[in-house]
């Protein structure tokens, strides 16, 4: 019974240090949703060089994307134009970091972790899109392919506040509720001096995690509490930057899908800057943090009220239910088919089966994607389920599903 106390009080304890960063950074979230939507991204990063590159490392930084939800986006932006490296940097530097996950590392960690991930992503994004660029003999003759099918926003407010607490925690949640679950084991379970007395080596320890978090999926914001757990049982910040590194950014799906959307080369390259700048991030937090004990105790040192603490850990839990209810009777139809639907008594239609759809970012990809095709005039997709709906007139099914192998995702003949 003491254990179990123990358990629910870590994790209630996390989650109110970290629900105050979280909720704001939900907020800021559903704010660069709506000022920077898919279509700015793919017009600013077409074409080559490394001027591309940087630009995607510096949006994908803030993005709330995870490695699921980033897929669909990077092979749209690949779709439209962007050259390899462009691709890559931001398929490197969008799913470490996130404008949530930034403010809840500062919350729980401190100043010094997050500017630290922050870099790591930025230059790792750049470093890996200049390799990829350097490597690629392919030069790329096509125009540009515009989407003029963004989603129109009629209340701005209103989607800030539905994108930032309705549909991000809608994808995020799952993976972050297992976060804490993880960490308030790690917590309870594991003994304060079992990392310590077997792995004392920072190298080895370093090399641990990366292995653990190379083909591992955990978001970036998931990851935190686990990263909190990991340094309270005496893990040196080093290996834990590793984790929070290698964890949200490469995942064996992730690695197989680049393959396919770019090629084997492009994946390896991936692979290994994600690694080296792993371990050389990890390498110089140690130096800069040699003591951990400031990192332990920071959560101690905030000077937020307890009931403030209380109340939004309270709020984000209600978020988080609310969002899994929904997500789990989501019939998959959207303001965007209600915009763009015209379907007649002549329009057919057209049934998939489509596996890999976890998040409203993979939804609206298969959306905007299947919308470009002209004989489309509407589109609805179920994410609990995965089933899409097509209707048109004269529809070319192959078309219909290369299109969507195109975005990631392949379809199934299973119902």
């Amino acid at each position: 019974m003491n254990e179990l106390i123990k358990f629910l009080y870590s994790i209630w304890q996390i989650l109110g240090e970290m629900s105050v960063y979280l909720l704001f950074g939900f907020f800021v979230a559903g704010v660069l949703h709506v000022l920077i939507p898919q279509s700015f991204i793919e017009k600013h990063l077409s074409g080559r060089g490394i001027s591309k590159s940087i630009k995607a490392a510096l949006i994908g930084v803030p993005m709330p994307l995870c490695s699921c939800g980033v897929i669909p986006v990077t092979a749209s932006l690949k779709k439209h134009g962007a050259g390899k490296g462009a691709t890559i940097s931001f398929l490197t530097s969008t799913p470490q970091t996130g404008i949530d996950s930034i403010l809840i590392t500062y919350g729980l960690l401190g100043w010094m972790f997050a500017v630290v991930r922050v870099v790591t992503a930025f230059v790792s994004g750049i470093i890996c899109g200049t390799i990829t660029e350097f490597f690629d003999k392919e030069k790329n003759t096509s125009e540009p392919i515009f989407n003029n099918n963004e989603i129109k926003i009629n209340n701005k407010t209103l989607e800030v506040f539905r994108y930032g607490f309705i549909n991000l925690p809608q994808d995020i949640g799952r993976s972050l509720i297992i976060g804490l679950i993880i960490a308030g084991l790690i917590t309870t379970l594991v003994p304060k001096d079992f990392f310590t007395a077997y792995l004392n080596n920072t190298f080895l320890s370093m090399m641990v995690m990366l292995l653990a978090g190379l083909p591992l999926y955990v978001c970036s914001t998931a990851s935190v509490p686990v990263a909190v757990a990991f340094l309270q049982m005496g893990i040196n910040p080093g290996a834990v930057l590793v984790f929070l590194v290698t964890g949200p950014a490469t995942n064996a799906a992730t690695i197989a899908i680049i393959s396919k959307i770019l090629d084997k080369k492009s994946a390896v390259i991936y692979l290994i800057t994600i690694a080296v700048s792993a371990l050389l991030a990890g390498a110089v937090l140690n130096l800069l943090t040699p003591n951990t004990s400031h990192l332990i105790t920071h959560m101690q040192q905030h000077v937020l009220p307890m009931w403030v603490k209380h109340t939004s850990a309270i709020v984000l839990l209600a978020i988080l239910v609310f969002s899994y209810i929904r997500r789990r009777m989501n019939n998959g139809v959207c303001s965007m088919d209600a915009a763009l639907e015209s379907t007649g008594a002549d329009n057919d239609i057209l049934r998939l089966n489509v596996k890999g759809i976890t998040c409203s970012h993979c939804v609206e990809s298969i959306k905007r994607g299947l919308l470009e095709l002209e004989y489309i005039k509407s589109v609805n997709v179920d994410i609990a389920s995965g089933k899409v709906q097509v209707s048109g007139i004269n529809m070319d099914k192959n078309e219909i599903s290369e299109t969507i192998k195109s975005l990631g995702f392949y379809i199934s003949t299973k119902p």
